[in-house]
């Protein structure tokens, strides 16, 4: 197993050697737009990854329990309270880091998180600009992890760092929301691959 697919999802139809969709609630939904992974909630029920559980429709593939680094690119910004993107590390269904962007109701914020059954862990919640694209990076070295981001590819800030040991199994991408009134949302992806190294 490759610590990580590389998929632009240019395709018309999704790689189902590489990928497997998760849909917990039933009501979610993916797509391709012909260079976009699409991936949906609708309105009016929530599907959050906390300490419930995880109920957010998502994009995973096998991942080994090695170094690696992930690169993702979202175009479309969160604007509506508790709408979220963003990049999941399992170990198992109950056992996963997320890594993400949500709206707050006033902000958007980059939000890393661990989930251990019902317990959870914050390692970090910033404010960022709520403009799109979004690029998001997760980065594995040993137990140590590192979630960055970037507005241009190029010029990336890396607010969140921490230990955490697990035995990775998947990785991929997913589309929330979450609220007593909880608005739809569709994550849009550019592509989902290693970075290539600084030269």
């Amino acid at each position: 197993v490759t610590p990580v697919v590389s998929d632009d999802f240019n395709s018309g139809s999704l790689d189902e050697t590489a990928w497997r969709f998760v849909d917990p609630k039933g009501d979610g939904s993916y797509s391709l737009t012909g260079t976009q992974l699409a991936i949906s909630v609708p309105a009016g029920s929530s599907h959050d990854l906390w300490t419930g559980g995880n109920q957010a429709p998502r994009l995973l593939q096998d991942a080994s329990d090695s170094d690696f680094e992930i690169e993702v690119k979202f175009d479309q910004a969160v604007s509506q309270k508790y709408q979220m993107q963003g990049v999941l590390v399992e170990q198992d269904a109950d056992h996963y880091l997320r890594f993400c962007s949500y709206f707050d109701g006033v902000s958007v914020r980059l939000f890393t998180a661990s989930l251990w059954g019902s317990t959870a862990k914050v390692y970090g919640s910033t404010v960022i600009n709520g403009t799109a694209p979004l690029y998001m990076r997760v980065k594995r070295v040993g137990s140590q992890w590192t979630h960055a981001y970037s507005y241009d590819g190029v010029s990336w800030q890396s607010p969140h760092t921490f230990s955490y040991p697990m035995t990775v199994t998947a990785a991929g991408v997913y589309a929330g929301n979450a609220g007593t009134v909880a608005p739809a949302y569709t994550a849009l992806v550019d592509y989902f691959k290693s970075p290539t190294p600084a030269p």
